[in-house]
């Protein structure tokens, strides 16, 4: 067989690993403290059930079908049928996700029973499985809060992947213009040449390149903001987007401004661990208001860390594997 690359995936990571890293064995034989075998790059095994990760490969369909296992789930975290609803995402992750939608999923469905999802949007399209909710785990709370005292430069970042290119180019200019009026603010992103024309060019706007999910993992625990900015449009896909915004926030230490839908709106409570945003609202304003008030801010980063430990603790991810893959672990 040949071999697969190692790298855990981002997915994989925060629903998995997080949470039951140690009992995952690092090769394809599981032992008995380690009771769950990666097979593939999204596929595992243990204890006669199995799991998929986002996506599938021909020979992890193939050994899954020769494994049969009792159980098998399918973990997801896209909300492959808005995709239509939304043409503004980037023409080329819309077509390769449609295609493993047409394609792909089928087979998969055929041999998972059980469809595990961020999102109650997304689960609701397999009414023949047995489904579970669940968020994804933080992999890193900021609780020292130091970084907000004595600032010279308030850090904000916009921490969204190329799929959100277009919820940056709806208030990009907003953004600049607050850059421009504010001149201890700097706004840094994670999409390098990919950003609006507009968010280029400035010396307080730093357009990181887009990073392996390792490097950002580890931004997640080294780097520090003040201010996070999740303030996306309100389409079917991104309301079925996972809590994992207000997880990365809290990793950065930062306060976070977010759009007041789902999925952020059922669980922030506004002025307290975040602030949420009607769509359409006068983001600059908005911004500005949260600016001259550094104290708030801070205070809005410690509820957000609040809400962030709550929403993404490792345990309850820890306890829901346990109990599928049917294992004696503490």
């Amino acid at each position: 067989m040949r071999p697969f690359r190692s790298t855990t995936l981002p997915t994989a990571d925060l629903y998995l690993h997080v949470s039951i890293q140690e009992l995952v064995a690092d090769g394809r034989r599981p032992a008995h403290e380690k009771p769950i075998a990666r097979l593939g790059p999204h596929l595992y095994a243990g204890n006669g059930r199995a799991l998929l990760v986002r996506y599938a490969t021909r020979m992890e369909l193939w050994r899954l079908a020769r494994m049969r296992p009792e159980r098998c789930a399918w973990l997801i975290d896209d909300n492959l049928w808005a995709l239509e609803e939304d043409p503004a995402l980037p023409e080329d992750y819309r077509a390769r996700l449609a295609r493993f939608r047409e394609r792909v999923v089928p087979r998969i469905l055929s041999l998972c029973d059980t469809v595990v999802a961020p999102s109650e949007e997304i689960l609701r399209h397999f009414p023949g499985h047995r489904t579970a909710l669940i968020h994804p785990s933080s992999v890193h709370v900021c609780r020292d809060l130091s970084h907000f005292d004595n600032l010279p430069m308030i850090e904000a970042v916009f921490a969204g992947t190329r799929s959100h290119l277009p919820d940056l180019a709806v208030i990009a200019d907003a953004l600049r213009a607050v850059v421009e009026e504010h001149p201890r603010l700097r706004l840094t992103t994670f999409l390098g040449k990919h950003v609006p024309q507009v968010l280029q060019g400035h010396e307080r706007i730093i357009n990181l390149p887009p990073m392996p999910w390792q490097r950002y993992r580890e931004e997640l625990r080294t780097r520090r903001f003040h201010l996070g900015i999740a303030v996306f449009r309100d389409t079917l896909f991104n309301r079925s987007r996972s809590v994992n915004k207000i997880l990365d926030h809290a990793a950065f230490g930062a306060a976070g401004i977010y759009t007041d839908a789902p999925p952020f709106a059922p669980v922030v409570t506004h002025g307290e661990n975040g602030v949420l945003a009607a769509p359409g609202a006068d983001l600059r304003n908005t911004l500005h208001v949260l600016l001259e008030d550094i104290d708030g801010l801070c205070r809005l980063a410690e509820g957000g860390v609040a809400l962030a430990s709550k929403l993404g603790n490792p345990g309850r991810n820890r306890a829901f594997w346990v109990d599928y893959f049917g294992l004696d672990a503490r």
